[in-house]
């Protein structure tokens, strides 16, 4: 799966779950539901942003690596 690209807002997923559950569910039942898929979905989103954070870690780190070579290279400070 390709994460980068997949954002979920994890509340409004946990909604749709509910939403989409059979009317006969009680109130107990769609809170289990709801509580499922927001942990789920939470799960997922953390797993995406970590990704997220780690490139653009290393982006940076990239910039700042070829700015650090560009003024070793030109003599400058």
């Amino acid at each position: 799966m390709d994460l980068e690209n997949l954002r979920i807002d994890p509340a409004k997923f946990a909604l749709s779950c509910v939403q989409s559950s059979s009317t006969q569910l009680s109130v107990d039942d769609k809170m289990k539901v709801y509580k499922e898929a927001y942990g789920k979905a939470y799960a997922l989103y953390n797993k995406i942003q970590s990704k997220l954070d780690k490139q653009e870690q290393e982006n940076r780190q990239r910039s700042i690596d070829a700015m650090n070579s560009y003024l070793n290279e030109h003599g400058l400070p």
